[in-house]
């Protein structure tokens, strides 16, 4: 005999739910979708307000659900109602405004989310050319006159490539325990490897890219990079120096376009 898929007790002779089970659960999600419904119409129509959400809290306790419960049914109809407001790549002040009184009426403190909308302003903000001035970061950066901080992110992981090189030597024509091999009697091999280095801050500002950790601290002008692209879940950095390496920022949770937009749009800005 299986369980229920709902309730998890014993369903009984080849049945795996009970039918009050999945007719509660299918009452239940009934609710649910239409909570969700109204905060997304609600934000799209420019409408959230105290009333929408006394409808939502009279519909979730109708179901008995927890505070909590109504939140996170108030976080997916957000994240779906941002995604349609960017369609045009950029929230208008009014969009601004009714995510954040969303997120007060709901108590939606959810980072991952609250990221996403700040990222999405940040952008905005610095195609209009308005640089942040709310930066609060502990850095050791000695920046110059003009140089204003526009994003940073710590925990960020910091690798590079390292060439190795190594012989391949063979015996083929004579007897290799009786003849000294020096390096000159092998077939030289390089490898790249990319070693992971530190794990620190990444700083962005209006002229360049900083990185600060416990075993380094350095800073790349905007005017020595020759490309930035996405890598894995990170960026690649390619130098404009003779004989530099690429340099990998791995930022986890992190789209890299988002970075790579910013980097484009910090470069010049004053």
């Amino acid at each position: 005999m299986a369980d229920c898929i709902y309730c998890a007790q014993s369903a009984g002779f080849l049945n795996n739910k009970h039918k009050e089970c999945e007719e509660n659960y299918l009452s239940r999600k009934v609710v649910k979708d239409n909570i969700i419904s109204i905060i997304k119409n609600a934000l799209i129509n420019n409408s959230i307000s105290k009333d929408i959400y006394n409808e939502t809290r009279i519909l979730a306790d109708s179901i008995q659900l927890f505070d909590s419960e109504l939140t996170n049914l108030a976080i997916l109809a957000l994240d779906s109602a941002i995604e349609e407001m960017l369609k045009d790549k950029s929230l208008t002040e009014e969009e601004e405004k009714l995510i954040k009184d969303c997120c007060n009426f709901f108590d939606i403190t959810n980072y991952k989310l609250m990221n996403q909308v700040n990222n999405t302003i940040l952008i905005k903000n610095l195609q209009q050319g308005i640089l942040p001035t709310n930066i609060e970061c502990n850095h050791y950066f000695l920046l110059k006159k003009e140089e204003k901080l526009i994003y940073t992110l710590d925990k960020v992981k910091f690798s590079e490539p390292e060439i190795t090189v190594s012989y391949k030597f063979t015996s083929f024509g004579f007897n290799t325990k009786n003849t000294e091999m020096d390096e000159s009697s092998g077939k030289r091999i390089k490898t790249e490897e990319i070693k992971y280095k530190d794990t620190g801050l990444l700083a962005i500002t209006n002229q360049n890219i900083y990185f600060d950790s416990k075993s380094k601290i350095f800073r790349i002008p905007f005017n020595n990079i020759v490309a930035v692209k996405p890598y894995n879940n990170g960026i690649l950095i390619q130098r404009d120096e003779i004989n530099s390496n690429h340099q990998i920022f791995e930022i986890p949770e992190l789209d890299p376009i988002f970075l790579l937009n910013v980097i484009s749009l910090a470069k010049g800005l004053e």
